[in-house]
């Protein structure tokens, strides 16, 4: 019996030996634990959640081939103020393409920061052709040439998604109206934009 209990000793100083305290994590669980927390430190920060609305915290009318570089600034803070009823509209034209006076006018979207963009849904009163563009998620300020917005997305309707084909991170949004449509209420080509909405 007293050899037995001194094997049993024998035994036990070997286990605790190799693998530390008996009761504790051994050597290859806490390398099985480190390994995991560096494959989550590779993987970076959560993205934000798809779907999320995102505050628009300014806008200002974009008219750059017009003669005075501006399309009735007076309203554009309706574009945002969660109302279908209101509407900012352009000046009114002799054709659907502004009397080929210029290839289009639009609004430029302030995020407050630089966003992870999912979706633009753009509300129209009629039938409008619309371009998504947005400007380099470096820009430091508001870019004020058209050339500094990249077209990501377009459509035509009364309610229209834009959907950018990839990832998209930027500050300064422009929606631009590329056709306009005839409006009920006076017969003339304007376009009426009734709500911009941004989400993640």
């Amino acid at each position: 019996m007293g050899r037995l209990r001194a094997a049993d000793r024998r035994v036990g100083s070997r286990q605790l030996a190799a693998g530390g305290r008996a009761d504790g994590p051994g050597r290859e669980d806490r390398r099985a634990e480190a390994d995991a927390d560096e494959r989550r430190g590779r993987q970076g920060p959560k993205k934000p959640a798809s779907g999320k609305p995102i505050a628009i915290s300014g806008a200002r009318d974009f008219d750059p081939f017009g003669p005075d570089g501006s399309e009735k600034p007076s309203a554009i803070g309706k574009v945002y103020d969660s109302s279908t009823a209101t509407y900012w509209q352009t000046d009114y034209y002799l054709s659907s393409d502004f009397g080929r006076l210029k290839s289009g006018v639009g609004v430029i979207l302030d995020l407050g920061k630089v966003q992870q963009v999912g979706k633009v849904t753009v509300t129209f009163v009629g039938d409008t052709s619309v371009e998504l563009r947005s400007a380099s998620a470096d820009a430091g300020s508001e870019p004020t040439s058209f050339d500094a917005y990249t077209k990501v997305a377009e459509g035509t309707g009364t309610t229209v998604e834009l959907k950018p084909g990839k990832s998209l991170e930027s500050r300064y949004l422009l929606v631009w109206l590329t056709k306009l449509p005839v409006q009920a209420d006076d017969g003339k080509w304007r376009g009426r934009v009734a709500d911009i909405k941004v989400t993640s």
